[in-house]
């Protein structure tokens, strides 16, 4: 259970069905506010990171299939089906800056040899 204020209003954001209690008998979302604080976003970024589910994929399809498409249906409310946009754009960051800074470096040979040639002209200019 979380610790976000209850809605009202006993109608699911998610799939339009009436509400008795906290959750959505039909679909399982829970009727809290849609407002949500940037401490809740923080804490909850972990759980996204040890917690991967089909959501990711369904979320990551739809983004690039439809773009607009998920954020339409956060600001509606309908949030049960797909996760948080700005928890998936900051797991795809720590992901990506993860990899980037944890594989090895892998150099050029190309730009070795440019800096290699320009020493040795350098060095066989006579000197003046």
């Amino acid at each position: 259970m979380s610790h976000q204020h209850e809605r009202k209003e006993k109608i699911c954001l998610n799939c339009n069905a009436g509400l008795i209690g906290r959750y959505c008998h039909s679909c399982g979302q829970e009727n809290i506010e849609p407002k949500e604080s940037v401490w809740h976003l923080f804490v909850h970024f972990f759980n996204d990171i040890t917690h991967f589910d089909g959501k990711f994929f369904h979320s990551i399809k739809l983004l690039i299939s439809k773009p607009g498409f998920l954020s339409e249906e956060y600001m509606k409310g309908r949030r049960a089906d797909y996760l948080n946009p700005i928890r998936m754009y900051l797991f795809i960051s720590f992901a990506f800056f993860f990899l980037q800074f944890s594989l090895p470096d892998v150099e050029n040979p190309r730009n070795e040899t440019k800096v290699e040639m320009k020493r040795s002209s350098h060095d066989m200019q006579p000197e003046a």
